[in-house]
Order: C-alpha cells, then structure tokens, then sequence
C-alpha cells in the first residue's frame, strides 16, 4: 500500500462511526431506555425510582416485549398486553401503575429526542410517538382522591391507637408515626417516616424536613405542639440507638411506607373502619382546618406545597414559622379540646 493509499485508508476509518459505543441505527433498546429513565430519576432525585424500577422490571420480564427490541419499535398492542396480564390476575390499580409509569418513560424518551437545545446531535431513541397514550386507564383501578376523614372518624382514630402499646390495634410504632402525621397538619407520610433524630430541635421545638426526603427538594420547618413534642420523645426514648425517628430493620432503615399503608389496611379492617390510606390524612387536615377557617395559602406553606417562583434552594427556611405555628395551635386545640 502506497503512502497516499494509506493516508486515505486513515481518513475513511476517522470518518467512520465507533460501533463500540454508537446506538444502533434502530435506536437504543427499550432495556436501555428503561436504565437511561431510571438514571436520569435518580439524577434528578425523584425518590420513588426503586419503586419505578421494580414496575419496569415486570415489563422487561414480560413475554410480551422482547428488553433488545428497539424503543421506538415497541407497538400499543405491546403494551396493551402486558397491561391486560395484570388486569386478569385482578390488579388493575397496579395496571394502571404501570401504565403511567409507561406513560412517563416514553415521554422522557421522545422529549430527549425532540429537545431543541440537542439539535445536530443524533436521536438516541427514534421515538416519534407514545405507544401508551391511546391505552386508557381502568376505570375503579384508582382509589378515589377526595378521601378525608370527618371529625368523628378523625377522632375516633386518634382516641383508638392512643393508647397503651399492649391494646394498641396496630403496631405501636406505626401508630405513632401516623399521629405525627395528623399533630404537624398533614405532612407527607414519606417525610415523617424518614426523618432523622437531628431533624428535631427540642429547644426551638420544630422540625425540620430536608431536601433529599423533601417532595418539593427544599428545607421545610415545622413547629411542633406539646401532641407533637410527646410522641418524638416516646420515640426518643424507645430508640435511643437509632438515628433515625421511626427506625426499622429495613435495607433504608425506617419505616417503609408500603407497610405503613399495610397497617392501616388491616386497623380499618379490624375496626370496621372506612378504607383510607396515610396520605388522606393530609387530605384530611386541608379540609378540615379550611373549615375552621385556615385560609388556604397558610395550609399550603404549612404542608409545603410547591410554590410557583420559589426558589427551594433558596428561601428562608423560616418562612411564615409564626403563621405556621399559629395554625398548629389552632388546629392541635380541636384535636384536645373537641370544640
């Protein structure tokens, strides 16, 4: 080979693309997309991705789409049919889990590929529809979102799990964390659950809600009534070698919140108690203390409500403390007092 033939022969090969790392002309696979969604929920501290995870799995373990298929290859009637199995071994609310978590994972790979900011790099993914959109949801596959306890069942709740641990009618620990719940106005299940012994200022009597288990990624302070103040001791003192409030012998440590929900299903059972799940009670607080007359923008600051223009990095983590605990007190009063 001459000189000028092999100079040519380097430019033909530094022209050509790396297939070591280059995604097939197809796209990438619906494997890899499902590892690139996941990454991507991690990155961006989404922190139900293990659940997420876990569903996408399922449909990777599905006789009904091929993990090597490419993404954009994968059809409605695909889809249709991996829904359709869970549909007939009776989960439909867990089809319709899925279904959304489908829903998302396309979207994420068509807004990567149609992203303006990305232009003259190639589509990684070829997507040019969402194969889920046009699957609907199961109609009663979804527990209803209007759910709230009245006073008397908020009541009757409270008075039967405080109580001496022996009658308690569910596990002591998890009753507990449920009243946090209730004492702070509502706060997320999740949030109380994972909170750490050093969330807590005795002195200042607050506590507060870090960013990495904060739904809304920012601090959130919550001042703390007497009610409040009793069971974090309770704890306290029943942990003492624990960092976390409500530990548990769990991979993460706590509580987990697919047990929480477990124990109220098996209290509402046994106390012939009309189903609700630890998120109506911050449900049940919103309306409530609207009742009372709370005006709606002191709940939303109180349960943290994402703000549109609020920076979560931000902000004074003090933020409305004052307004907050007034409303606290306001509410913990007719939770004592009945009046």
């Amino acid at each position: 080979m001459s000189l000028a033939d092999a100079a040519q022969r380097v430019r033909e090969l530094s022209a050509a693309p790396d297939k070591s790392s280059a995604t097939s002309p197809a796209g990438a696979t619906f494997k890899e997309l499902v590892r690139d969604y996941i990454d991507n929920q991690k990155q961006t501290g989404k922190r139900s991705w293990k659940v997420t995870e876990n569903r996408l799995n399922q449909v990777l373990d599905s006789p009904h789409i091929n993990p090597d298929t490419p993404a954009a290859n994968i059809t409605t009637r695909m889809v249709f049919d991996v829904l359709a199995d869970f549909i007939q071994r009776g989960a439909v609310a867990g089809s319709d889990k899925v279904r959304g978590n489908l829903h998302a994972l396309f979207n994420f790979a068509l807004s990567a590929d149609h992203d303006p900011a990305k232009r003259g790099f190639p589509a990684r993914y070829n997507m040019q529809v969402n194969p889920v959109t046009v699957i609907p949801k199961q109609t009663g596959g979804g527990r209803a979102l209007d759910r709230y306890l009245s006073w008397g069942e908020l009541y009757r709740f409270i008075d039967s799990v405080t109580v001496a641990d022996m009658a308690c009618p569910m596990t002591p620990l998890y009753a507990r964390a449920l009243l946090l719940c209730i004492y702070t106005g509502g706060q997320r299940p999740w949030e109380i659950i994972t909170l750490k012994k050093s969330d807590v200022n005795e002195k200042e009597k607050t506590l507060t809600i870090r960013p990495e288990i904060s739904k809304t990624l920012n601090f959130h302070v919550v001042p703390l009534m007497p009610e409040a103040l009793e069971i974090i001791r309770i704890q306290l003192i029943l942990y003492p070698d624990s960092e976390m409030l409500f530990p548990a012998p769990t991979e993460a440590g706590h509580v987990l919140s697919a047990e929480l929900s477990k124990q109220v299903r098996k209290y509402c059972k046994r106390e012939e108690f009309a189903p609700f799940t630890p998120r109506d009670l911050r449900r049940t607080f919103k309306t409530l203390a609207g009742e009372m007359g709370i005006n709606i923008e002191i709940r939303d600051i109180l349960q943290n409500h994402k703000r549109p223009g609020v920076s979560g990095k931000h902000y004074d983590r003090y933020y409305y403390l004052k307004e907050k605990r007034e409303a606290l007190e306001v509410w913990c009063s007719r939770l004592v007092s009945r009046q």
